[in-house]
């Protein structure tokens, strides 16, 4: 199941529990190329059972719209900066 929730205007927020590191990868690049250009960060919510996902998108997600990337409080969740 793919969740994407707005939480404020120019924030969204996706949730890839549950998809291998690939299948998460793939979803992560067409939402970040299909974001509306107002939308300045985007929380990713990974999980940290398994550090895979949480890897993947810290250190292996590369896309033009990335600035820069922010641990959060939270261990299961990145915040990307979004161009």
């Amino acid at each position: 199941m793919i969740y994407i929730k707005t939480s404020k205007k120019n924030t969204q927020e996706i949730d890839i529990h549950g998809f291998t590191v690939t299948e998460a990868k793939k979803l992560l690049e067409r939402t970040l190329s299909s974001l509306n250009g107002n939308v300045k960060e985007l929380r990713v919510i990974h999980g940290y059972s398994s550090d895979k996902l949480q890897q993947m998108v810290r250190l292996n997600l590369v896309h033009r719209r990335i600035k820069y990337r922010m641990k959060s409080l939270n261990p299961g969740e990145t915040i990307l900066i979004l161009n």
